[in-house]
């Protein structure tokens, strides 16, 4: 506790928020966190134009997608989720982080992989 006898220190305030939102979650209360449920993409080919939709789960609608890192030449991630273009990049795997936000600031990231084929 801290000098005024009320108000809990840095670990153990954490472990009671932790408590207290597992509660919430538990209820049905609070929302899970948001995460990001695509694994795979689609295969893209290089000079063809290309469109996948990333996949969310958990958290508060609507989500915001982003990218952490380039995407392959061509290839673009709108903040709806859609990763689209037409890939100019050499054929090859690239990989890339994405990261979501749900309207609750719920933020989660994945590393991607993207196959550019002929």
């Amino acid at each position: 506790f801290l000098d005024d006898g009320l108000h809990l220190k840095n670990v153990g305030a954490e472990m009671m928020a932790t408590l207290i939102h597992k509660s919430l979650l538990q209820a049905g209360v609070a929302a899970t966190p948001a995460r990001i449920a695509t694994g795979v993409l689609p295969v893209a080919h290089r000079g063809r134009p290309y469109r996948a939709a990333l996949r969310g789960l958990g958290g508060a609608l609507p989500y915001r997608w982003s990218l952490l890192e380039r995407a392959p030449a061509g290839i673009h991630l709108e903040a709806s989720g859609v990763v689209d273009g037409t890939p100019r990049a050499r054929i090859g795997r690239y990989t890339f982080d994405v990261q979501v936000r749900d309207a609750n600031g719920s933020m989660t990231t994945r590393n991607l992989t993207l196959r550019i084929a002929r």
